[in-house]
């Protein structure tokens, strides 16, 4: 179905991301654009500037569905943002999300922080895809969903009390594949008042943690 200019699509059954070793990387002048712009917009150095991997290209059937993705970093990630670039230069994301549903169907949402490059949007709960979702080659993006959700709220998918069931529930795009996000429903055996609770646990632990001497 489609959603303004969005579209909203199940995911296939076939569904493979792999690593291209082989693309190609940006120009020199491109790269040179991408240095000098990182450096005045991290004068302060609020930003850290991390490898990411992106979208190289993209085949996608009723049936089947392939994300070739390659490295890059977030000094491009933020460039190609501010800039128009060929389409074999673009800073083409992959954005694995999760939809996290409460037993009393509410569903759940986070607001991105202050320091980082969208403060205060309110998005599903989800991160950026590095080396440490690579297994044979290719992205794992359950392995990813289920690291950041207990990351950000605490929740582990290996316990039954705290997640009921995970899987892949639909694709959403733009028409030009801007960006391209997979959402993760996760359903979780906790009503909404109780899942509050235990935001305010996790968080208070991750308080503890930062302010714990090494």
């Amino acid at each position: 179905m489609r959603n303004h200019s969005l579209n909203i699509v199940p995911v296939p059954t076939q569904f493979h991301v792999p690593i291209n070793e082989d693309a190609e990387p940006l120009s020199v002048a491109t790269q040179q654009q991408v240095d000098a712009y990182w450096q005045r917009v991290n004068a302060d150095g609020k930003f850290f500037r991390g490898e990411l991997f992106i979208i190289d290209s993209i085949h996608h059937t009723n049936d089947e569905l392939v994300i070739a993705m390659k490295a890059s970093d977030y000094a491009h990630h933020l460039y190609a943002k501010s800039s128009t670039l060929p389409p074999q230069e673009a800073c083409t994301i992959l954005a694995p999300a999760a939809l996290i549903r409460t037993k009393d169907n509410y569903l759940i949402f986070g607001r991105m922080g202050e320091h980082t490059a969208k403060p205060r949007m309110i998005q599903c709960v989800g991160g950026g895809i590095d080396d440490a979702d690579v297994v044979n080659g290719e992205i794992d993006l359950v392995g990813n969903v289920q690291r950041e959700v207990l990351e950000e709220v605490g929740l582990s998918t290996q316990m039954m009390e705290h997640v009921t069931s995970i899987g892949p529930l639909c694709l959403v795009y733009p028409e030009a594949y801007v960006w391209v996000a997979v959402i993760y429903e996760i359903n979780i055996p906790m009503r909404k008042d109780e899942f509050v609770s235990f935001f305010e646990a996790h968080q208070m632990r991750l308080r503890r943690l930062v302010m714990s001497p090494n």
